[in-house]
């Protein structure tokens, strides 16, 4: 499964790839610190998963989403925030994420929900996860 990290911070990318490099299946294939970056990436690479920061400089994970969910239908989006009210939730879900993780959280749900992606042959129903 390819997977795409976009967040502006540094520490959460490595984090990430750390743990979703536990999982035998997963491939991070790149990873981008702003939301043009993560447009043009997704277009371009065509991932499994983009697991997306909502708030980034340039362009926001949800902005992102909008922009790319038809010329990427087959990526999977889920957004991961500190801002997990439920504004920035229902916003997220009504962009077209599939899931919203508080990022804040521990984020074996994330590992879990990635697993379940990577072995389901149908498209995932809309959840939400703090």
């Amino acid at each position: 499964m390819d997977i795409i990290i976009a967040d502006d911070s540094a520490r959460i990318r490595t984090g990430l790839k750390r743990l979703l490099a536990t999982l035998p299946f997963v491939r991070v294939v790149d990873e981008a610190e702003d939301g043009r970056r993560a447009e043009s990436t997704i277009v371009r690479l065509q991932p499994h998963l983009a697991i997306l920061d909502i708030r980034m400089p340039g362009q926001s994970g949800i902005d992102v989403i909008r922009a790319v969910r038809e010329r990427s239908p087959s990526t999977v989006f889920v957004i991961l925030t500190n801002y997990f009210d439920d504004q920035s939730v229902t916003e997220a879900m009504h962009s077209g994420a599939s899931y919203v993780f508080d990022k804040s959280a521990d984020l074996d749900p994330l590992l879990d929900h990635v697993r379940r992606l990577a072995t389901e042959s149908s498209s995932p129903s809309p959840k939400v996860r703090s």
